[in-house]
This record gives C-alpha cells, sequence and structure tokens, in this order.
C-alpha cells in the first residue's frame, strides 16, 4: 500500500491508501466517498509539478504512479 496525501476542498490535509498498482479512480473513489460526494461527474482530482508550479490533472484511468513518473 502507498499513501496519498490529499488536499480537501476545506484546505485540509488527508492522507488516503492505495494500492502501488491502483489507477487513478481508485483514489478518486475513496475521496469522493470520504467527503460524501454523490455527483462525482463534476468533480477531478489533480496534481502539482512543485518545480514548475504546473496542475495536471489525475486520470482515472491510468496508473497513478505512471502520471507521476513523468515529472521531475
Amino acid at each position: 500500500m502507498q499513501a496519498a496525501r490529499v488536499r480537501l476542498p476545506v484546505g485540509v490535509y488527508k492522507e488516503f491508501e492505495v494500492n502501488r498498482g491502483s489507477e487513478g479512480e481508485a483514489l478518486f473513489r475513496q475521496v469522493t466517498s470520504d467527503l460524501s460526494i454523490e455527483e462525482r461527474d463534476y468533480f477531478s482530482l489533480c496534481f502539482y509539478d512543485k518545480e514548475e508550479g504546473i496542475r495536471h490533472w489525475l486520470y482515472n484511468d491510468k496508473k497513478i504512479l505512471k502520471q507521476l513518473k513523468n515529472l521531475p
């Protein structure tokens, strides 16, 4: 299992556990469930490239590690 630190809309951080080979959907389901979000189609997760300050969307149908791998 791997810890994923997520900043919630209220500005607090929370850690979620996902398998190393998980797709973005696994983390997205945990976050939306924790926040009791039913209309999931209107939300998504993103992450930031710390060096360049660029926001990247986390694709639900792709592995999380593969999406992060392309970053410095």
